[in-house]
């Protein structure tokens, strides 16, 4: 029995770029930048960069939504905690910030953990559908 080898090109190495420079989403809106800027500089190098990169800057959008509503929603209940006498407002301070690091660390840990498996599936010369995401560039 013969095994065949699937021979991957320099398009689904740029397709695994288009996911992975996401990572450098570390400076705000980076992992919207970086993404759009692999996918449009190198959308001639085979047909799995295009959709590769357009799921990569749509994910990244949902998550940055995801991101900037965890944080509007803690400023939202810590300015609650204002109305709170002030032997409470401390144990809730206390509690809503466990609320907000557990929500960050829950969306930072799927985050990567699709990031890399999408790279991971591109670099094969696969198109990864990430789940969750608002797809605004068709």
């Amino acid at each position: 029995m013969e095994q065949q080898v699937k021979t991957v090109g320099s398009g689904a190495t740029a397709a695994m770029w288009c996911h992975l420079s996401a990572i450098c989403g570390i400076i705000p809106f980076c992992n919207i930048i970086a993404p759009l800027i692999v996918w449009q500089s190198t959308n001639s190098q085979g047909p799995e960069v295009d959709p590769n990169g357009k799921e990569a800057v749509n994910f990244q959008m949902t998550m940055s939504a995801v991101f900037v509503s965890v944080y509007v929603a803690t400023v939202v209940l810590s300015i609650f905690t204002l109305a709170l006498p002030k032997s409470a407002a401390a144990a809730g301070s206390l509690v809503i910030f466990a609320i907000e690091m557990l929500l960050y660390s829950a969306v930072v840990i799927f985050w990567l953990i699709v990031v890399i498996t999408a790279a991971v599936r591109a670099s094969q010369g696969e198109t990864y559908r990430y789940p969750l995401s608002i797809r605004l560039i068709r």
